[in-house]
């Protein structure tokens, strides 16, 4: 009898997690099924080839659908007969009205929602659809790893269904930047998101588990980032990759151009991003390299140089070797390789890189309050200057409303209007800073005029206008523009929670919230102040591409890592989907940089 029990037992347990696979193999497959019946179209580029696509899947998928549905109902009739039959007759009154294909889509949708519900196993949702699609991307992974080998893949109809889903999402993300440079500011919402949050852990705390402690390993961490900062910089020079060495960087022409005129007598060039240009050609002469090489693979510098800056920063500034490591390691598969490396905007990654430099010494001498620091952060802002001007603006900008933030902050806490001395001497590196920067840009300005670009035109727009550019400027950035590969959803919603998890507790984190909303305020008016459409458009791009998000994924994935709510095994397979997921974005998105040969 006891033995009969145990059987009935273990065939319950694997009857309910068969249940839980079927519940996360129908959401997804319901998705794909809603996708092909809506026609869906969208931009796709495959080496800079651009084509509208409209979404197609041949598989007999609403056959599958009927099926794991009809196993859905069968299970609710031994749970609750007369919902289970109601459930099951409502959908029918959409065949009358729609196509069969969409009668399925209804009845499995209700069905699947109505069961996932009901048994309310939703990690184990959650994790079955994360193997799935852990799957798609481990398969692309193995794609993009034997066309490296030079071998002919199988795999590349799964390699080129992940892409268009990837080109799906790209939908959702001018959204969720809305949300992550406008939303979040709110003090207010985030009071309600976390009070809800709140309330969530309070239901949950029966069920607060006994959870690993991880410690991540900041060094092996970041020597990974560098290792794929490099391979990235190299992978579309692999000769089975690029069998002609084609160039495929957009400005990559403009360096060579510039280089050649030098070699016919202009030996030094002068205005924006002159020091950058005379180091390049310096360096080519004195080592004697082939241009063409000497510019393409400059990455190989620029992109670990890049993520090792980030590292630097943030490790200095916040005392946090983990959030160090891991912010390396974001860097090192986000924006600012692809869209550098897509448009060599090599300048622009020099420049952010020094800058990331010179403010993990600055904020760290906040609290360490010596001379030899802020002379060492000086030193390396002014290069900036001639190197990437905007890079310059941007940050050094958002500063001085950061120096400002922190004076009214203090202001407020001794509840005085007259500052106390103290509170001005705590901020005195920062003070020195900025005046130092200042003056040395406004002297080296007369000198050398660094930037003629800055003298357009600045008009007033309707409101209207502005609006309708703003609409038409985001889903054109995520879309179209770098052949759409900032258009990652995925990331910019690790990013998005990341911004909301930001607290003010440091300088440091003190910083990332004012950059964001001084940031937020340029990237609104950017469209008034360039009202020709062009530059409007490209505009919030560059802007964006030098906010570090690399930074607010990191401390998303720091909290998760730690977080004692969630379990190991949810953990362990959102890291592996996303660590496979942004691997597949890279080789992706360089992969289709090389132009067909």
């Amino acid at each position: 009898m006891t033995e009969d029990l145990e059987i009935g037992n273990k065939l319950q347990d694997y009857w309910q997690i068969i249940i839980s696979v079927i519940i996360a193999v129908n959401l997804f497959s319901i998705y794909i099924e809603s996708l092909k019946q809506l026609n869906i179209t969208y931009f796709q580029r495959i080496h800079r080839v651009a084509e509208i696509i409209t979404f197609e899947f041949n598989y007999p998928i609403s056959i599958f659908l009927t099926i794991t549905t009809f196993i859905l109902l069968s299970y609710m009739l031994k749970k609750d007969r007369k919902k289970a039959i109601i459930i099951g007759i409502l959908p029918i009154f959409s065949f009358l009205f729609q196509s069969i294909e969409t009668g399925i889509i209804l009845t499995s949708t209700i069905v699947t929602f109505y069961v996932a519900y009901h048994e309310k196993k939703y990690t184990s949702y959650f994790e079955n659809l994360l193997k799935i699609l852990l799957v798609i991307e481990s398969t692309t992974i193995i794609h993009y790893i034997l066309l490296t080998l030079g071998m002919t893949s199988p795999l590349q109809q799964i390699a080129l269904f992940e892409y268009d889903l990837f080109c799906i999402s790209r939908f959702a993300a001018p959204i969720l930047v809305f949300m992550f440079i406008f939303a979040f500011h709110s003090d207010s919402i985030k009071k309600q998101l976390q009070r809800f949050y709140n309330i969530i852990d309070n239901q949950n705390e029966s069920k607060k588990r006994t959870i690993t402690e991880y410690r991540i390993p900041p060094n092996l961490v970041l020597v990974l980032a560098i290792i794929f900062a490099v391979f990235w910089a190299i992978f579309p020079w692999i000769p089975t990759i690029n069998p002609i060495q084609i160039g495929f960087g957009k400005d990559a022409g403009k360096f060579y151009w510039t280089m050649m005129k030098m070699d016919e007598g202009q030996y030094f060039s002068i205005g924006p991003r002159s020091l950058f240009i005379n180091l390049l050609y310096y360096c080519y002469k004195i080592f004697n390299l082939d241009s063409f090489y000497f510019v393409n693979l400059l990455p190989v510098i620029l992109n670990p140089l890049l993520v090792f800056s980030v590292y630097h920063f943030v490790c200095k500034s916040s005392e946090d070797e983990e959030l160090a490591a891991l912010s390396a390691l974001m860097t090192s598969v986000g924006f600012n390789i692809t869209v550098g490396m897509h448009s060599y905007f090599l300048p622009n990654m020099l420049g952010l890189s020094l800058v990331f430099f010179s403010f993990g010494y600055l904020l760290m001498n906040l609290r360490k309050k010596k001379k030899s620091l802020n002379l060492i952060s000086i030193i390396l802002m002014v290069p900036i200057f001639y190197i990437h001007p905007w890079t310059f603006f941007q940050y050094f900008g958002v500063l001085c409303l950061f120096a400002v933030y922190l004076i009214i902050k203090r202001e407020n806490v001794t509840r005085t209007r007259r500052y106390k001395k103290e509170n001005v001497n705590s901020l005195s590196p920062l003070l020195i800073y900025i005046v130092s920067v200042g003056l040395l840009y406004i002297l080296s300005n007369i000198v050398i005029p660094i930037d003629d670009s800055m003298n357009r035109q600045q008009v007033f727009v309707g409101f209207k206008f502005v609006v309708d550019q703003f609409v038409y400027s985001n889903v054109f950035t995520f879309n179209t523009l770098y052949m759409g590969i900032m258009g990652n959803s995925v990331y910019l919603l690790i990013c998005l929670v990341g911004s909301f998890l930001l607290k003010k507790d440091t300088y440091f984190n003190r910083y990332l919230s004012v950059f964001i909303l001084i940031s937020t305020i340029v990237y609104i008016f950017s469209h008034a102040v360039f009202p020709n459409g062009a530059l409007g458009n490209y505009f919030p791009s560059r802007l964006l591409l030098n906010y570090p998000l690399g930074i607010f994924s990191a401390i998303a994935l720091q909290k998760l890592i730690h977080s004692t709510y969630i379990s190991d095994k949810s953990k362990l397979y959102f890291m592996l989907f996303f660590i496979t997921y942004m691997t597949v974005y890279m080789f992706r998105s360089i992969y289709h940089l090389i132009p067909l040969q």
